[in-house]
C-alpha cells in the first residue's frame, strides 16, 4: 500500500525502504531454534543433516539454524523436542532479557510460547518463567510447546497484562506486545492489505499501557524488555519516547554480540532487508529505584 511505503521512506530513507519492500515480497526461510536444554546447535545440525536436511547458519544468534531443504518438521527430532520454529530476530528478545537461574521472569503476552520457552531454556531448571496471556484458549498452545520441549520451569496463567493480577514482583519482565506485525510480511503477506494507517497509533497506546504495568511489576535492579515485530514509528520510537518517562528506569545495553543491531543505548532493531531476519524493534530498561 502506498501509505505504508511512504511511511517506511519517511522513517528509514528511500534505500532501506526499497530493500524492505523487496524482502517483504520474498518467501521467508524456515528457521529453527535449537533446544539447548537437550542439544547444542552444532549437534542438532549434524542430526538434521543425517536426516537428509540441508542446513546452514545464517545469523550470529547462537541457537539459530536455517533449513535450506529437507523434511525437518516431519522428522522425529521435532517430536523429540530438539528444536522449535522461530525467526532469529524473535530469539534476540530472550538474549536481551538474560534470564538467570533462581530468577522469576514474566512474559506478559506469551502465546504461542516461543519466547517463554526460550527464556526457560536460558534460565535452566532453576529459574521460573510465568507465561501469561489474556486469551485462555491460547494457553493450550504454550502448554503444547512446553511439553514437547520438556521445559518444566514454565508456569502458565490467564491474565490481562494491563491489569496484572500478581501479588509478587519479578526480576525480569518481557513485554512482547501486540503490534501491527509489519516486520513479518514475508511470513504473513496478507497483513499489508489488512493494515490501516491508524492501527499503529491505536496499538502504541496499548503498548505503553503494558509497559507501565510492567514497570509496576519489576523488582528494584530488575529489567524490562520491550519487543515488537513491526517497523512503524509509533510502535518503535514513539514507545521509546514514552519509556524515557518511566520513573526510576534507564536504558540498559545487552551483551556486546547484540551490537550489530544496536541503534541507541539499550535499543535494537532488525530489518528484513537482507532476507535472514524479520523486522523487530527491542529495548531493555533497568530499574534503579
Amino acid at each position: 500500500p502506498d501509505w505504508l511505503v511512504q511511511h517506511w521512506i519517511d522513517l528509514l530513507g528511500l534505500e532501506k525502504a526499497t530493500a524492505i519492500c523487496a524482502a517483504s515480497c520474498e518467501q521467508a526461510p524456515t528457521t529453527i531454534r535449537a533446544n539447548t536444554q537437550k542439544i547444542d546447535a552444532d549437534s542438532l545440525r549434524s542430526r538434521l543433516e543425517q536426516a537428509q536436511c540441508v542446513v546452514r547458519k545464517s545469523t550470529p544468534v547462537p541457537e539459530e539454524l536455517t533449513i535450506v531443504e529437507g523434511p525437518a518438521l516431519r522428522s522425529k527430532l521435532f517430536q523429540q523436542g530438539l528444536f522449535m520454529l522461530q525467526d532469529p530476530a524473535a530469539m534476540i528478545a530472550a538474549h536481551l532479557m538474560e534470564p538467570k537461574a533462581g530468577e522469576w521472569v514474566l512474559d506478559m503476552c506469551a502465546a504461542p510460547g516461543g519466547k517463554s520457552t526460550h527464556l526457560a531454556q536460558l534460565a535452566g531448571d532453576k529459574g521460573t518463567v510465568v507465561a501469561a496471556d489474556i486469551q485462555e484458549r491460547r494457553l493450550t498452545q504454550i502448554a503444547e510447546n512446553v511439553e514437547r520441549l520438556g521445559l518444566g520451569s514454565v508456569r502458565m496463567v490467564c491474565a490481562n497484562g494491563t491489569r496484572p493480577c500478581f501479588n509478587r514482583k519479578f526480576d525480569a519482565v518481557l513485554v512482547d506486545a501486540p503490534c501491527t506485525g509489519l516486520g513479518t510480511l514475508r511470513r504473513h503477506p496478507d497483513l499489508k492489505w489488512r493494515a490501516r494507517p491508524d492501527d499503529a497509533a491505536r496499538l502504541a497506546a496499548l503498548q505503553c499501557e503494558l509497559l507501565q504495568a510492567a514497570a509496576r511489576l519489576c523488582e528494584n535492579g530488575g529489567r524490562i524488555v520491550y519487543s515488537v515485530c513491526t517497523l512503524t514509528r509509533e510502535e518503535t520510537l514513539g514507545v521509546r519516547s514514552f519509556a524515557e518517562t518511566l520513573d526510576g528506569f534507564a536504558f540498559d545495553d545487552g551483551a556486546p554480540w547484540l551490537n550489530e543491531w544496536k541503534t541507541s543505548p539499550g535499543t535494537y532493531q532488525t530489518l528484513p532487508e537482507n532476507g535472514s531476519m524479520d523486522g523487530f524493534f527491542l529495548m531493555r530498561l533497568r530499574k534503579s529505584s
